[in-house]
């Protein structure tokens, strides 16, 4: 009996000791779970981190794009910027371009382009570069040459419609024209006498100021057109190219055989448009037709008196000036006292 009380007894100490051992374990467990929800809130707070860290990234990111955007849009802005300067200087230029005017430095003569002035110089350098390949005639222009060479061809592609007359150019033909129509749109600001043609125009104003830009080489002579010292020029050399078939007469020009041949042919295509009167040349009947006008642009400088002629105006000068150029070789006869 004691024994199995004993026995007993040590079965209810283990029983108390287990149940004190059951405490520890809660405790444990407790302990475990307490480090497991610490780990949990500490991973918690990382990935918090984590997420603050991929927003902070994120927004940098964001930011580094905008800049990256400024910086491009600053780049655009200053090539526009210099693509602007760029255009309006090519805009300034073009406006100066289009004021600069090209000098000529013997005569003062402005052009608004440099080829212009390079032709023009040509009158004071006699630069001849084209030449005719059959009678070594030289030119100063490309197109003088391509006209002079239907004198060889005898070719005149332009006729009038009211006479028939036929030109070498389309030019001459317009001049002519006028010869029928009688319209003079270009008038002399100083003398009031009209022309048909502007460069007629210009040639007459020399004789109101007095240049004379073609010098002949040989005695230095002054000329207000360069046909009159090409006429002039023939004086020195005597030559006379152009024989009349008819009647064997030499001239210096074509043109004046021209004229000579309607001697024979009776031919009188200038007509006067008040008295209807013909003449060979245009010039005579532009000298007739001051009868008809009393026009009178040649005047003396030294008394103002007028002239039709410039011929008569420079023999009236002589009178000023006691030029007697016609002397007579008279000899008085010796009186006879007888």
């Amino acid at each position: 009996m004691q024994q199995n009380n004993v026995s007993e007894n040590m079965t209810h100490q283990e029983s108390l000791s287990e149940n004190m051992m059951q405490p520890e374990s809660l405790s444990e467990n407790m302990t475990q779970q307490d480090s497991l929800s610490e780990n949990i809130t500490q991973q918690d707070v990382l990935s918090e981190k984590m997420s603050q860290q991929d927003v902070l990234s994120e927004n940098m990111t964001h930011q580094n794009n905008v800049s990256e955007n400024m910086a491009q849009q600053d780049i655009l802005s200053e090539n526009m910027t210099q693509q602007d300067i760029l255009s309006e200087n090519m805009i300034q230029q073009d406006i100066l371009s289009k004021n600069v005017m090209y000098r000529c430095e013997e005569c003062y003569t402005e052009f608004e382009k440099a080829n212009l002035l390079h032709l023009h110089q040509r009158i004071h350098t006699e630069e001849k570069p084209y030449t005719c390949g059959v009678c070594s005639k030289a030119f100063k222009h490309l197109s003088k040459l391509k006209i002079h060479m239907s004198t060889h061809t005898n070719e005149k592609p332009y006729a009038c419609d009211v006479c028939g007359k036929s030109f070498r150019q389309q030019s001459h033909l317009s001049s002519h024209q006028s010869v029928h129509t009688g319209e003079k749109p270009h008038t002399c600001l100083v003398c009031l006498r009209s022309f048909t043609q502007t460069s007629a125009l210009y040639r007459h104003q020399r004789t109101h100021t007095g240049e004379r830009p073609y010098t002949c080489k040989v005695c230095s002579k002054g000329f207000y057109y360069s046909s009159t010292l090409k006429k002039h020029e023939i004086i020195h050399t005597g030559e006379k190219p152009y024989t009349c078939d008819v009647c064997s007469m030499a001239f210096n020009q074509v043109s004046s055989l021209t004229m000579h041949q309607r001697i024979h042919t009776g031919e009188r295509p200038y007509k006067c448009n008040v008295c209807f009167k013909a003449f060979i040349q245009a010039s005579i009947l532009m000298q007739h037709k001051k009868i008809h006008t009393g026009e009178k642009p040649h005047i003396c400088t030294m008394c103002s008196k007028a002239f039709s002629r410039a011929h008569s105006l420079k023999l009236h000068q002589r009178t000023h000036n006691q030029e007697k150029p016609y002397m007579l070789n008279y000899v008085p006869r010796p009186i006879s006292h007888e």
